[in-house]
């Protein structure tokens, strides 16, 4: 299941170390910079969190009062200020996530009651999947073995979650590409360019530039001093021909290569403007980054 997430678009990154009420304060905070709900997280998990605070917070205050001094620990106490004002930014910008909270059923050791009851423990939003586990609040993390129920709960709710991201990615970057074309207004004519200059190469042909010290510098971006090849020929002596070769050959080598085909004759190929949003388009439509800043 890790490799899969691993796997998934790097823009679904898990965070760690943060508590569910710190993780949804953080995310408040990063939502005013960036004006956008969905840019970098699916689904959220909360186990046993405190959304609406917990009572067990004041025992845990006094106790603490005797070797520490741990004021956030109030903010954890029922409809405390804090608890409200995370709960109320984050409402706004969770329509789109996937929201699972799994809340603890059993009392701990030394303890007459739960930890974080079921009311605080979930969020009470439209779409949450609101789930039991039988577990104390230490144990609703932690696990003996792979056969553990709570595990193979918890698991087969993340594997779910995963299934669904692969489908809805490919789906969204679909929309996007389309978006890109309507917004830049480019065609796939280029891409028959291309093919039709790869069909005229003979076998054999073109390999000799792979071998041209300057085009080897220029393809490894090693020299600051190289960040241009110019080729340069007579009307009708292969420089398109050369040009899909190297194209085919960067993006063979697993390189992203964006290209234009000027041609002398044709109105629709013979503008520095319809290259550049071309060129655009394909930096775009091979790069999450670019296509989000350009639309």
């Amino acid at each position: 299941m890790y490799c899969e997430l691993q796997n998934l678009h790097h823009r679904y990154r898990p965070q760690h170390g943060r508590t569910g009420n710190e993780e949804s304060t953080h995310l408040s905070q990063a939502r005013h910079r960036t004006q956008c709900a969905g840019w970098g997280f699916a689904a959220f998990y909360f186990l046993a969190t405190p959304h609406r605070g917990a009572n067990s917070a004041k025992m845990l205050k006094n106790l603490l009062k005797i070797a520490y001094d741990r004021t956030y620990v109030a903010d954890l106490e029922p409809n405390s200020e804090a608890v409200q004002v995370i709960n109320d930014e984050f409402r706004h910008f969770s329509a789109d996530l996937e929201l699972w909270s799994f809340y603890e059923t059993q009392n701990m050791k030394y303890f007459s009651s739960l930890i974080v009851d079921p009311e605080s423990a979930v969020l009470g939003y439209r779409g949450e999947k609101q789930i039991p586990m039988t577990a104390d609040h230490r144990s609703i993390c932690k696990f003996d073995t792979p056969q553990d129920s709570n595990y193979i709960l918890l698991r087969d709710s993340l594997a779910s979650t995963v299934s669904k991201i692969t489908t809805v990615i490919p789906e969204k970057r679909h929309e996007t590409i389309k978006s890109l074309k309507n917004y830049l207004q480019v065609s796939d004519m280029l891409d028959d360019d291309l093919a039709n200059v790869c069909e005229s190469r003979m076998p054999g042909s073109c390999e000799w530039i792979s071998n041209k010290d300057d085009y080897i510098k220029w393809r490894d971006g090693e020299e600051a001093d190289a960040r241009t090849l110019w080729i340069k020929g007579r009307p009708a002596t292969g420089k398109s021909v050369l040009a899909g070769y190297v194209v085919d050959q960067l993006r063979e080598s697993g390189q992203i290569c964006s290209y234009f085909f000027f041609k002398h004759g044709d109105r629709s190929k013979a503008y520095l403007g319809r290259c550049l949003r071309r060129l655009a388009f394909q930096m775009a439509a091979s790069n999450v980054e670019a296509s989000d800043t350009i639309l």
